[in-house]
């Protein structure tokens, strides 16, 4: 669940299995009105916007990709949706995500000890985060100057140590201020 830059709240539902076929949503909430704005899904997870507002991110963690929609700012509507990349087979899935001053993704992976920093240009890999954690669920910009991540990751099933904590970790760029619901 996120807000996007107008305040809407964006959330989804999940089949939570790789045996049943896509039929969860991708919703939004405005004005007390609920809409479908990507059927089809599996697991929603990650969201995120482009600094310029024209873009949107979206991770399905069980179609096992990152897609790139056009945003609309004023109306919310996404189109034109196109995978932006897929994991590397057996190395984890995409989970939670964030998005930086420079508009590269940071993306969590379920099962795969690591955030990874990825170009929105071309879905390209540019930097890896290891955690020692894991599934690592989510990561968000925090501290006075946005350049600390953030790192969560999950306990339940778990056994490691560090399962379930919360880590953080200085990076050399600046993430966007969070956007925020208006309720």
């Amino acid at each position: 669940m996120k807000a996007d830059p107008k305040g809407r709240v964006w959330f989804g539902s999940s089949v939570d299995d790789d045996i049943h076929e896509a039929s969860g949503n991708l919703f939004c909430l405005e004005n007390g009105q609920v809409t479908v704005k990507q059927a089809d899904t599996k697991i929603s997870n990650g969201l995120a916007w482009s600094s310029d507002r024209k873009k949107f991110y979206f991770s399905d963690t069980l179609q096992y990709a990152v897609f790139e929609y056009d945003y609309d700012l004023e109306t919310g509507e996404i189109s034109n949706r196109k995978v932006l990349f897929r994991p590397e087979e057996g190395r984890g899935m995409t989970d939670g995500m964030c998005i930086d001053a420079e508009d590269n993704l940071w993306v969590a992976f379920w099962g795969g000890n690591r955030i990874e920093e990825r170009s929105t240009k071309d879905g390209s890999l540019l930097a890896v985060v290891n955690v020692p954690a894991k599934n690592v669920t989510s990561c968000c910009f925090m501290g006075d100057k946005l350049d600390t991540l953030f790192i969560t990751s999950a306990a339940t099933g778990q056994t490691g140590e560090l399962d379930g904590c919360l880590f953080t970790c200085k990076v050399d760029v600046k993430g966007l201020e969070c956007d925020y619901c208006k309720v």
